[in-house]
């Protein structure tokens, strides 16, 4: 990465206070959450207001082409939308598990042996659903190892019950009956357990979704609105220390349009100009890692916080897939909490304080080295591959699915 020298001024305006005006760049205007009712629809709006900016920031940063924050928060708030269904479902067959085990128990204490069997035939039914479920990448999947092993499950006895879950012959129901007999009481005390928690990440998902969003849509239309117009304001002293991080990284993009505008003057075969075009990819690779950590530290965090009891004994929290690549971001090589940013975002510890809050936005940004296997799977190797991989960098580009229209919980 480039190494930038520390900024007394950490206004926007720093680096094009003469920077051409860029009429035809027209932000698109974000849309007022609170007036939108369903969660699903918030999540659909704020993905396609990114996709937008993505487009914009794409033209105003020029040639060649370089993704900004935009591209990859698109595919971030369509993964949380993925997460946010994923949870909903989930949540669907642990509440009809807890109705059916209900039953289960009430048919006990009754002498029609038609409707003992019927009841547990139905929490046999839906055990084969929770299990169908426990294949499922991120949150629920993740909840339902926790819920099982808490309930005092073996792995030998979830790994038979898994085998058997498909099969409808009477041995294979047999075994499902006497496994989920064997731990019935402590099953029915963790399901109801881990829907609470569900519930309570589900609230958070959105939380977070919405936080990042709400900040960063007015400041980047700020931005953009201005440099229509030729100039950008420097601000009127230091930003608020919640900004410091994404203020750096506008005033970096600032700088990388100015780079480009000045390659284009240059030889296309010369030196100067491949170098001039490295620093600029570079320095909105830096810029990049610097809003992400911005929004993550300030926005996302309080939510993760929340989470904290559970993104503890998680191993593979969020899995979550971007196309052009073969990584599942969220599940690297090495245990890792993720409800921690240095952890989430790929930072090398031993270069970085220990309270985040002390990280310094005017440095490199110091990023674990690519053959630590901390680093696989985190956000900053996804940012650092969007750089790298022009494949990558061009699949992020074209427009997510809209989850809205295929949602069934709106």
């Amino acid at each position: 990465m480039l190494p930038l020298e520390p900024s007394n001024s950490l206004g926007v305006g720093a680096y094009n206070a003469s920077s051409p005006p860029v009429a035809h760049i027209l932000s698109p205007p974000f849309p007022s959450l609170a007036q939108i009712a369903s969660t699903h629809e918030q999540n659909a709006r704020i993905t396609d207001w990114y996709h937008r900016v993505d487009r914009v920031m794409t033209e105003y940063l020029g040639t060649p082409e370089v993704p900004s924050w935009a591209r990859f928060a698109k595919w971030a708030s369509y993964n949380a939308g993925e997460q946010l269904r994923n949870i909903e479902e989930g949540l669907q067959v642990f509440r009809a598990m807890e109705n059916s085990f209900r039953c289960v128990r009430a048919a006990m204490w009754n002498t029609r042996v038609s409707e003992v069997a019927t009841a547990v035939k139905s929490a046999i039914d839906f055990s084969r659903e929770v299990f169908d479920l426990f294949k499922h990448d991120g949150l629920v999947g993740e909840a339902i190892v926790l819920a099982l092993s808490e309930a005092g499950m073996s792995e030998k006895d979830r790994q038979v019950m898994s085998e058997n879950i498909g099969r409808r012959c009477p041995k294979s129901m047999l075994i499902r009956a006497y496994i989920l007999a064997k731990n019935f009481p402590r099953l029915v005390h963790s399901i109801d357990a881990i829907a609470q928690t569900l519930t309570g990440m589900h609230a958070s998902l959105i939380a977070a979704n919405r936080a990042i969003f709400e900040f960063m849509a007015p400041r980047l239309s700020a931005f953009l609105d201005a440099a229509a117009k030729g100039s950008i304001e420097p601000s009127s002293g230091a930003p608020d220390i919640t900004e410091r991080f994404f203020s750096r990284a506008l005033s970096m993009y600032a700088q990388a349009r100015q780079m480009g505008l000045r390659a284009q003057t240059l030889p296309l075969a010369g030196i100067d100009r491949a170098e001039l075009l490295e620093t600029r990819r570079n320095l909105v690779a830096e810029a990049n890692l610097l809003a992400t950590f911005g929004e993550q530290l300030y926005r996302a965090q309080p939510q993760f916080d929340r989470m904290a009891d559970f993104l503890k004994r998680s191993t593979r929290f969020m899995r979550m897939h971007f196309p052009g690549s073969d990584i599942a971001f969220g599940a690297g090589a090495a245990p890792r909490d993720w409800g921690l940013i240095y952890d989430r975002m790929g930072v090398d510890v031993r270069k970085a304080p220990a309270d985040p809050h002390e990280l310094r936005h005017d440095v490199i940004f110091p990023l674990c080295r690519r053959d630590d296997p901390r680093f696989l799977g985190t956000i900053g190797h996804l940012l650092t591959l969007g750089m790298e991989r022009p494949e990558l960098a061009l699949a992020l580009k074209r427009e997510p699915p809209r989850l809205l229209d295929a949602c069934r919980h709106c």
